[in-house]
């Protein structure tokens, strides 16, 4: 079972990843990039240790892809249960 999941980790860490540039960055909403008018995308902003802007596009196309992936380690994870609660009871 090990080989057959075993990028789970790593699709994880990515959600992870993901959640946190989300949960601690900022949303831009500067005239400059709302003037833009992107109707299919955010933008968000954080500063380096540095102190330096660094910003971050994220399009709809990347959010769908990330929900996708999302969705496939749900499955990955239920499966996993799935095969463990089957042991389980031919233990028992």
């Amino acid at each position: 079972m090990a080989k057959e999941y075993r990028d789970i980790f790593k699709q994880i860490n990515e959600v992870i990843q993901f959640r946190n540039k989300l949960a601690h960055c900022l949303l831009d909403v500067s005239e400059e990039f709302l003037a833009k008018k992107y109707t299919d995308r955010i933008q968000l902003l954080y500063y380096d240790s540095k102190g330096r802007k660094v910003l971050i596009e994220i399009t709809d196309t990347q959010i769908r892809e990330k929900l996708k992936n999302c969705t496939s380690i749900i499955a990955k994870l239920t499966e996993i249960r799935s095969k463990i609660d089957k042991s389980k009871n031919k233990l028992n």
